[in-house]
């Protein structure tokens, strides 16, 4: 539309050139566009699963891209809320509680470090989101590999970071990577 008050402000169009004009935008509107519906399009999120539901797909050992790829998608911090408000979590005793939560912040506390070693992380809108943060995780990996001093046969899990007792709470607390670590 602004192309077309553009010409007008420019060109100095006679009344009949205008009227043409805006006859031909009248018939691409009818003709080519079609009906336009008042309702907006939107698509149907995936239900939200909980926590103790969504944790299950991973694996006892699962390596800490794919942890980290299922803490995104799987919105686990969400995921967490949800079960906390649950009549289920009301029933569990205190040692279930316990154990579930020790997961949930041992998963976290793995994907913040990853998160640190990332160069970006991608939109949420995207359409191939899993498969991207997966790539950036990826390379994310190595430099923990670097920094972690672990073998490249070794797979980096959520325990791999919670034990590694020297750099993760020096990580946490500084939020900064060694200067070395930068170039990788």
């Amino acid at each position: 539309m602004s192309d077309v008050i553009d010409i007008l402000r420019y060109e100095r169009l006679d009344t009949n050139q205008v009227y043409a004009m805006a006859t031909s935008i009248r018939r691409l509107k009818d003709h080519i566009l079609g009906e336009v519906d008042s309702k907006p399009v939107t698509t149907a999120n995936p239900p939200m699963r909980k926590f103790t539901v969504s944790s299950k797909a991973l694996a006892r050992h699962a390596s800490v891209v794919d942890v980290t790829v299922l803490f995104f998608s799987d919105k686990f911090p969400a995921g967490m809320a949800l079960e906390q408000r649950s009549d289920s979590w009301k029933d569990m005793d205190e040692k279930e509680k316990k154990s579930h939560r020790n997961r949930y912040s041992s998963i976290k506390r793995a994907v913040r470090i990853v998160v640190m070693h990332m160069d970006s992380f991608p939109l949420v809108s995207d359409r191939d989101f899993k498969s991207t943060l997966c790539r950036v995780a990826s390379k994310a990996l190595e430099r923990l590999r670097t920094n972690y001093k672990i073998s490249e046969d070794k797979t980096i899990t959520v325990h791999t970071i919670a034990s590694n007792s020297q750099q993760t709470p020096t990580l946490e607390k500084t939020m900064n990577l060694p200067p070395d670590l930068l170039e990788v």
